[in-house]
């Protein structure tokens, strides 16, 4: 069983997850549909000589976000050292001392996932953002759609998870 304490700050990391996945995957929907209604001023050259730059950037952007996500993945198994778990805004104010090893070893794995699960998902986005620039530049509303796929396909891969994993950690050692 997860202590009361420990359940507080799974469900406020969660919700600290949630609200920003939400909002950055919400962004990228604006971007996608900004272009439609902003008035055409295009600069066909101009976006036809940046559309390969930023197919090519937009792809490296893609792999880093996947590179970050694998990262958060892997740190939801690992903890953080005392200093850096204190800095975390998931367990900001918590006295560390109060719970068991188990549960701290669990909040830990969460912490240690944030950082890298922000820059994913902050990747992501920039992939949605070359999109809109190039569908603002062209005049061309179609040509930020499947940056802003990528993005969404993307977001939808780096959900919040690290609660949900450390939550079952836990009720595999009996806690």
């Amino acid at each position: 069983m997860i202590s009361p304490q420990l359940e507080k700050l799974l469900a406020q990391a969660q919700r600290i997850q949630l609200i920003v996945w939400g909002a950055l995957t919400g962004s990228i929907v604006l971007y996608a549909l900004v272009p439609w209604v902003l008035p055409a001023d295009p600069n066909p050259d101009l976006a036809g000589t940046l559309g390969p730059v930023f197919m090519g950037l937009g792809a490296a952007l893609a792999a880093a976000s996947l590179v970050f996500r694998q990262r958060a993945s892997r740190a939801t198994g690992r903890g953080l050292q005392d200093q850096a778990l204190g800095r975390s805004p998931l367990v900001a104010g918590t006295r560390m001392a109060d719970l068991a090893p188990e549960e701290r070893r669990a909040l830990e794995s969460v912490a240690a996932a944030f950082t890298p699960w922000i820059l994913a998902l902050v990747l992501s986005e920039a992939v949605a953002i070359l999109g809109l620039i190039l569908a603002i530049l062209g005049g061309s509303p179609e040509a930020g759609l499947p940056f802003a796929g990528v993005a969404l396909l993307l977001n939808l891969a780096t959900r919040p998870d690290a609660v949900r994993r450390a939550r079952e950690s836990l009720g595999h050692i009996g806690l």
